[in-house]
């Protein structure tokens, strides 16, 4: 009796063990094979993103290292319309935000070809219905002149214009020739990461203003003396500082959660037939 159970258990193992191999996926063997050739490391693992939590991994500027705080004020300037207070007409002052024209429903993105920001009304949505101000002219209003890049992930862009603008590093490094001709590139003297460069001067653009009499009016005092010791109180309250927070919130953006990152760690049910042919 014992025998034939032992033999029983056997049988019961290497028939588990050929039915799980039948019904193997072979979409996601080509998967596999597909993504192994193309990471410089040959393996899975290199395209795995670090949580969103995961400082010590995820890139950053060495001169704005992230903190729980720093990302967390980041957060709430992100959605601050407080600290919209140069518009070209009062009357627009505090209307808009960063998040007026990245929308975490639309992917961080507008919802529409282009995001209005000063001079715009209405909204939607997903910012699908937001529209000219007719008290203002085209050429006052504030208009992304390109559909931007999603803001998700953004922390592994190294440099976001091709110009020569918004970073002295990375794919900017050759281009000094140019800095200064271009006002946007003058920022690059500051030897700031892309997207630190990239939102000062985005912070200036987009009509925003912060300095100590704001942040107290709006409460935020407290928060950049915590995120920020390191800088004199007169340099402490300001569109730089601002811009590093903001920046901070956004390379904390990883999509850690998507189905493909939790299918490069093993689970192969999380993405459908469709989505695994449209990795390959």
């Amino acid at each position: 009796m014992k025998k034939f159970l032992h033999l029983l258990c056997i049988f019961s193992l290497l028939f588990t063990a050929c039915a799980k191999d039948e019904l193997a996926n072979p979409l996601d063997g080509q998967l596999k094979k597909s993504i192994e050739r193309i990471a410089p490391t040959g393996k899975l693992d290199h395209f795995i993103l670090p949580a969103s939590n995961d400082y010590a991994n995820i890139p950053q500027d060495p001169k704005n290292p992230l903190t729980d705080i720093k990302i967390e004020l980041g957060k709430m300037l992100f959605f601050e319309t407080g600290i919209a207070l140069a518009p070209i007409y009062d009357f627009c002052a505090e209307t808009y935000s960063c998040g007026t024209c990245h929308v975490p429903t639309a992917g961080m993105m507008p919802g529409r070809e282009q995001g209005i920001a000063d001079g715009g009304v209405g909204f939607g949505v997903n910012g699908e219905r937001r529209t000219q101000l007719t008290s203002y002219q085209e050429s006052e209003m504030d208009v992304q002149g390109a559909r931007p890049l999603s803001l998700i992930n953004v922390a592994f862009v190294k440099n976001t214009s091709w110009s020569g603008a918004f970073g002295g590093n990375d794919n900017n490094i050759g281009t000094e020739s140019v800095w200064g001709i271009d006002p946007s590139t003058e920022i690059n003297h500051e030897g700031f990461l892309g997207l630190e460069s990239q939102n000062i001067e985005g912070l200036k653009v987009h009509r925003m203003l912060v300095d100590k009499d704001i942040t107290d009016e709006l409460g935020y005092t407290s928060y950049f003396d915590q995120a920020f010791p390191e800088f004199s109180e007169d340099e402490r309250y300001s569109l730089t500082t601002a811009s590093f927070a903001i920046s901070a919130y956004l390379r904390s953006m990883t999509s850690t959660e998507a189905p493909f990152q939790s299918w490069l760690k093993g689970d192969y049910e999380a993405m459908s037939e469709d989505e695994k042919k449209g990795a390959m």
